[in-house]
């Protein structure tokens, strides 16, 4: 028997789920999308400047630390470096270079690639270093900073502190601060993820 035609001119109508959206449904999926965009903005915007800081943070120990383990290799005396600048717009910098050979200070100049440890890394924009504190003297807060680090991997007990201004308008140092303290015995550099006080340098905080 041969297959039956179906009728011209009925319509099958659509089963349940073959509708299209509604306009009032694809509405709602704009708005909900729309409201998700900003709120990861939002977020973004707010974790930008504190990632920032962690992660500066974060590699000034770790520059730190390869410092001191190439002044222990080397059998020679590392400098770790800061270059704040002169003005609080200032890009600033940190990096680590060798002491010349002894004979070869006049040298050093041309040399300097082959002294470098590690070259000149800027700080993101968001983020400054406040002070450089060197056991009891007075803060760093401008020029260049050198902190000698000595061949059996000791040096001198200093703290670095950070700041993200955006998340601390007010100079309240309860939130958008980070510190890398390093005890001069250890040489071994930790970060806090928060404001320090000067006296948080004593041999006995590091404990």
């Amino acid at each position: 028997m041969a297959p039956r035609c179906p009728r011209l001119g009925r319509s099958r109508l659509p089963r349940r789920g073959e509708a299209g959206f509604s306009l009032i449904e694809l509405l709602i999926v704009v708005m909900i999308l729309a409201v998700t965009m900003v709120v990861v903005v939002q977020i973004g915007d707010m974790l930008g400047p504190e990632s920032e800081l962690n992660s500066a943070a974060s590699e000034i120990s770790a520059s730190i630390a390869d410092a001191r383990s190439d002044a222990i290799v080397c059998g020679r005396l590392v400098f770790f470096e800061f270059a704040l600048g002169e003005t609080g717009n200032a890009k600033q910098y940190f990096r680590s270079i060798r002491e010349p050979l002894p004979g070869r200070e006049d040298e050093a100049d041309d040399d300097e690639f082959l002294l470098t440890v590690k070259e000149w890394k800027e700080l993101p924009a968001g983020v400054r270093v406040d002070a450089v504190l060197i056991g009891e003297q007075e803060p760093w807060t401008d020029g260049v900073v050198s902190i000698p680090i000595r061949p059996d991997g000791t040096m001198p007990t200093f703290l670095v502190r950070l700041v993200a201004p955006e998340l601390d308008p007010n100079n309240t140092k309860q939130a958008g601060w980070a510190c890398v303290q390093v005890a001069g015995l250890l040489g071994q550099p930790r970060v806090l993820n928060r404001y320090v006080e000067p006296e948080f340098l004593r041999e006995d905080a590091f404990q």
